[in-house]
């Protein structure tokens, strides 16, 4: 006589799940990970100076910048700069770098003269700088 019966896997319902769970651990470390890479992790230097360096202008290195970034001044004068929508960001010098001048920004008070402008950024550390204005 013929044996119709169907065997169920010995790793049943529970196998299912515990390979479920593995390839889930998984997904979330390589979630966390690409996480990390925007907000970062690896974090870069951008260098600022009058001649010779990726960047001639604070401006220019602030608006590429990513969270995380410090931005290095060299010795040197430079104009006035604004951050907007900029988080985590540190722009410092080890040097005698001045910023000098004044600019005309429009804010929701009117316009206001300035040297430096942050609006819609969070946690912008100034470190080192030598700001003068006009008067």
């Amino acid at each position: 006589m013929k044996n119709n019966s169907v065997s169920l896997s010995t790793r049943g319902a529970f196998g299912l799940f515990k390979n479920s769970f593995k390839f889930m651990v998984i997904l979330f470390s390589f979630a966390l990970f690409l996480g990390s890479l925007s907000y970062g992790v690896f974090a870069a230097t951008l260098d600022v100076c009058p001649s010779g360096c990726t960047y001639s202008s604070i401006q220019d290195a602030i608006d590429a910048a990513n969270p995380g970034d410090t931005i290095n001044v060299a010795a040197g004068t430079y104009t006035p700069f604004i951050v907007t929508g900029k988080n985590d960001l540190m722009i410092k010098s080890s040097n005698s770098a001045v910023i000098e001048g004044v600019q005309s920004v429009t804010t929701n008070y009117g316009d206001r003269d300035c040297v430096i402008f942050v609006e819609d950024s969070t946690n912008i550390v100034l470190d080192s700088l030598d700001i003068e204005g006009d008067g």
